[in-house]
């Protein structure tokens, strides 16, 4: 099989394609929501909230983890029974991680599951580890960090296995990435704050991002 920049499969699923081989580059780090590189977006330039390293979450400034500086991370986008190859350089000071590709059955590759200390080792700080396992099962997926509280705080992004057999097919127009959207639960602090957690808090959503986008409302003030 020949290998691929991971966009490139991004792609019009065929019976008669052989399979590709995916490959992903991604740097974990910690980073910052509405951070330096959001510059004026707080003040209203919109044109800077676009700036491909500023991440909004919901409007509000606080620490976050990213893939590649983005929340979601990037999207893995394939064709069922290519082979996604994923090197995971872990550049979070003080923390090791692993990544859980959620809906993969892993029956072949169990070890590269992702789940800490049953199926592989965390990654440590400054360390690289290669994620190699078949796309086996289409579907509308999403990967996540199963360390600590790592994908609350912004470790999770899109896993679509397009299948060449689709038998529904022909009942919509187009099947792009560009239309994939991921929803998730956003809090004002690390969720660490929650768990175990201050005594005096409770475990409350702030608000909700749509493709790492969202807004904060201050239940607080009282018109």
């Amino acid at each position: 099989m020949k290998t691929y920049a991971g966009e490139e499969c991004d792609r019009v699923c065929s019976a008669t394609e052989a399979p590709r081989i995916c490959y992903f580059k991604w740097i974990a780090e910690s980073y910052a929501a509405m951070g330096s590189a959001c510059k004026e977006c707080r003040w209203g330039n919109h044109s800077d909230c676009f700036h491909p390293q500023c991440i909004t979450a919901d409007g509000m400034e606080r620490s976050v983890v990213t893939l590649n500086r983005q929340i979601p991370g990037p999207t893995i986008a394939v064709c069922r029974n290519d082979v996604i190859v994923v090197d995971l350089l872990n550049h979070m000071e003080g923390s090791a991680g692993a990544i859980h590709w959620h809906g993969m059955h892993q029956m072949q590759t169990p070890w590269m599951d992702g789940v800490p200390m049953v199926t592989q080792c965390p990654i440590p700080f400054g360390d690289i580890f290669r994620y190699v396992f078949n796309a086996s099962e289409p579907g509308t997926q999403f990967y996540h960090s199963h360390a600590g509280h790592q994908k609350a705080n912004g470790h999770f992004g899109s896993l679509i296995v397009r299948n060449p057999s689709d038998l529904n097919r022909e009942l919509y127009d187009a099947d792009l990435t560009e239309h994939i959207i991921i929803i998730a639960d956003w809090t004002l602090d690390m969720a660490e704050k929650y768990v175990p957690g201050l005594q005096s808090s409770t475990i409350q959503m702030d608000s909700i991002l749509i493709n790492g986008r969202g807004r904060h409302f201050d239940v607080s003030i009282r018109m």
